[in-house]
Order: C-alpha cells, then sequence, then structure tokens
C-alpha cells in the first residue's frame, strides 16, 4: 500500500474513533460541558438535534451515519495535510536550489 492511502485511512480511522467516543459521551451525564469540543472534533453531531424522541433503531442509524461522515471528514483533512506537506517540501526544494552561490 502507497504512502498516501495509508495515511488518508488512518485519519479516517481516527475520525471515526472520535466520533465514536464523543457519540458515548453525548449520553453521559454533564455532556453539556464539551459542546465547544463537539463542534471542532465531531461537526456532524449536529445531526444529534434531531433525535430528541427517536427510537433506539434511528438514534443508532443516525449514530453510524454521523461517525461515517466523521471519518470522511477527517480524510479530507489527511488529503489535505499529504497536499499541503507535499507542496511545502517542494517548495523548500526550490528555495535550496536558487540560494546556492554562482
Amino acid at each position: 500500500m502507497k504512502r498516501a492511502p495509508r495515511i488518508i485511512f488512518r485519519f479516517a480511522a481516527v475520525g471515526f474513533v472520535v466520533g465514536l467516543v464523543l457519540t458515548a459521551l453525548a449520553y453521559a451525564p454533564r455532556a453539556d460541558d464539551f459542546q465547544s469540543l463537539y463542534l471542532v472534533l465531531f461537526p456532524p453531531s449536529l445531526s444529534y438535534m434531531a433525535l430528541e424522541h427517536a427510537s433506539v433503531t434511528s438514534v443508532i442509524i443516525v449514530a453510524a451515519v454521523a461517525c461515517c461522515f466523521n471519518a470522511l471528514y477527517y480524510a479530507i483533512i489527511g488529503g489535505l495535510y499529504l497536499l499541503f506537506s507535499k507542496l511545502l517540501r517542494r517548495g523548500a526544494r526550490v528555495n535550496d536550489t536558487s540560494s546556492t552561490p554562482r
């Protein structure tokens, strides 16, 4: 497996696990203390507002979909990380060759 897909998959896996952990914390007492953490680390958790009087099956389906969307969100961040790190490395090489004395 090449380097780029592995890194993107790792970002996605971390995003999925973060979603699962924050979903578990959402149903814990004093979960309101973590609202800003949810918005930054788990943006799809906004879909939980639709679960006010939902059945257990609906909650499980929405939580699974939200965790998958969070994995996609983190995979996009991983792809951007790879893109910008590649561009920064390429830019550093161009600057290194142009600064040599003639």
